[in-house]
């Protein structure tokens, strides 16, 4: 077996991340079905919509890197791309934040904690990779 100490890491964060991924995938798909709701109270129908499809691809995103974390922890030549695969779920986080801040600027306080809170796992992806590539 190869050197691979980011695995524990990886293998951890990986299945968290799919567990969270899957709740994410059902939330979202649900929430489809109140942006009706929502554009009757006066809210941009076009932006909600915009941001729920976002949302179902973020998490399908976060179901692919959890996965591959989980499947490729203990494969160092794997960590390249499961480095870069955290980065960019780290900059989904930063676009979702950012979506979020538009459609209720007044909850952009609660919108950073959410968005520290969601950068946690892909943050331990690329820290795990990172261990990997170093060996």
């Amino acid at each position: 077996m190869q050197n691979a100490p980011g695995k524990s890491i990886l293998k951890v964060s990986g299945i968290i991340i799919i567990i969270f991924a899957g709740i994410a995938l059902v939330l979202g798909l649900i929430a489809f079905a109140g942006i009706g709701v929502l554009a009757a109270m006066g809210m941009s129908a076009g932006l909600l919509t915009m941001v729920m499809i976002f949302s179902v691809i973020s998490a399908a995103f976060s179901m692919f890197m959890g996965v591959m974390a989980v499947m490729n922890c203990e494969k160092p030549e794997k960590a390249p791309q499961l480095k870069l695969l955290g980065i960019i779920a780290i900059a989904l986080v930063v676009v979702d934040f950012i979506l979020g801040v538009a459609i209720m600027p007044g909850l952009a306080g609660g919108a950073v904690v959410g968005a520290l809170i969601s950068a946690v796992l892909p943050v331990l992806v690329v820290v795990g990779a990172t261990k990997n590539i170093q060996g």
